[in-house]
C-alpha cells in the first residue's frame, strides 16, 4: 500500500478508482506494518519530486493518520505548499512540532542528535513557526540546504 504513495510522489500518477477505493477502505491495513518498514518508505516519499502531492493525497485517502507523531509535519507542509521539501529539513520540523517522533520511529544515532541539535537552534530563533509565511519557510529551508543551520 505504501508503494502506491512512493510511485505518486516519483511519478504524480492518478491513482485508478478502484484502486483508490481498495485503498481509502483498508488503510488500516498500514497500522499493521512495523514502524521500521513505515519509516524506511516514508523516508523514499520524501526524496521524491512530488512528495508535496502524495502529502495531500495521504490526506485525502486518511493514510496520515497511520503515520502517528508525523501528522503536525506533514499538515505543516501541505499547509504552506512548499514545492521541495528537503527530508532533513522535513523531520526538523516534525520534530519542532512534535516530539514523539522519536519513540515512533527509530532514527540513526547521529541523524538523531543532529535533529535534537538542530530542533533546539530552530526553537531558540523562531519560537513560533506559525508566525512565519510561506516565503520564509522556503528562505528558511534554503538557508539549512546551504548553511545546515538556521
Amino acid at each position: 500500500m505504501l508503494r502506491i504513495f512512493y510511485f505518486k510522489s516519483k511519478l504524480n500518477f492518478s491513482v485508478e478508482e478502484k484502486t483508490e477505493k481498495f485503498l481509502k477502505d483498508n488503510i488500516a491495513l498500514i497500522n499493521k506494518l512495523r514502524s521500521f518498514f513505515i519509516f524506511r518508505e516514508f523516508n523514499k516519499i520524501l526524496k521524491q519530486p512530488y512528495v508535496n502531492l502524495t502529502f495531500n493525497y495521504l490526506l485525502y485517502t486518511k493514510a496520515i493518520y497511520c503515520l502517528k507523531s508525523l501528522i503536525s509535519g506533514i499538515l505543516f507542509f501541505i499547509e504552506y505548499k512548499l514545492e521541495i521539501i528537503d527530508p532533513d529539513f522535513f523531520f526538523i520540523i516534525a520534530v519542532y512540532l512534535n516530539n514523539k517522533v522519536f519513540y515512533d520511529f527509530s532514527f540513526p544515532y547521529n541523524q538523531r542528535i543532529k535533529i535534537i541539535k538542530l530542533v533546539a537552534l530552530l526553537k531558540q530563533k523562531y519560537p513560533f513557526l506559525s508566525n512565519l509565511n510561506k516565503f520564509e519557510i522556503s528562505n528558511l529551508q534554503k538557508k539549512f540546504l546551504k548553511t545546515g543551520l538556521f
